[in-house]
């Protein structure tokens, strides 16, 4: 798995798991809106309301819990791909191709090129990271972009699942009618973040994008 599929993954399953505990808080509430009217009724009394209360509470405090560990294990998850995707490793990269960039003083627009063909058909993180090497060496100021990419997804993801935990805790129905919207910010945002990675050459140490 390339790290923009765990990264779309984890947004589904942080958006899943809100929707699942958004109904079981949704109708927790309604019991307790039933409950209230049955106190006004007068079918249940003093100490039955708070002990049926304190039950709907509990239902409520678990559906918020189970999500907060749901989206915290996705996160975590995220975190190991990234780990996979973006750690360089010699076994990815033929030891022909070592010895052609050992070999070969290339031109920005020939590395620009090579950078891009690492990234989009292969996901060869390593082999993007030695043609920067190659291109440093002749004085070529270009630089990994990768850690710019990760910051991007991994805080849009991030802002999801505060903003779904937010969204669980709220009473007024404002966060549930964004929820929608919310997500697909989020989506957007990751989406956004990739296309940028994967069509970039990298970046200049003042941190502007290589066009060559």
């Amino acid at each position: 798995m390339v790290y923009i599929d765990s990264a779309k993954n984890t947004l589904s399953a942080i958006s899943q798991a809100a929707l699942k505990a958004q109904a079981k808080i949704d109708e927790a509430r309604k019991f307790k809106e039933g409950n209230r009217q049955n106190l006004r009724d007068r079918i249940v009394g003093d100490e039955g309301y708070k002990q049926n209360n304190a039950a709907y509470d509990k239902r409520i405090e678990d559906a918020q819990a189970e999500f907060a560990t749901t989206a915290q294990k996705a996160l975590e998850e995220l975190h190991k791909q990234r780990v996979d995707s973006f750690t360089p490793r010699p076994r990815d990269v033929s030891p022909e191709t070592m010895q052609f960039l050992s070999l070969i003083d290339l031109t920005q627009g020939e590395a620009a090129q090579l950078v891009r063909e690492a990234k989009q058909k292969d996901g060869n993180y390593t082999l993007a990271r030695m043609v920067y090497a190659n291109a440093n060496r002749q004085g070529i100021d270009m630089h990994d972009d990768a850690a710019g990419y990760i910051g991007r997804c991994e805080d849009a993801l991030t802002t999801l699942a505060e903003t779904c935990a937010s969204m669980l805790e709220d009473e007024s129905g404002a966060y549930a009618k964004a929820f929608g919207q919310v997500v697909a910010n989020a989506a957007e945002d990751v989406s956004k973040a990739s296309d940028a990675y994967m069509n970039s050459a990298g970046v200049t140490s003042e941190g502007v994008p290589v066009e060559a």
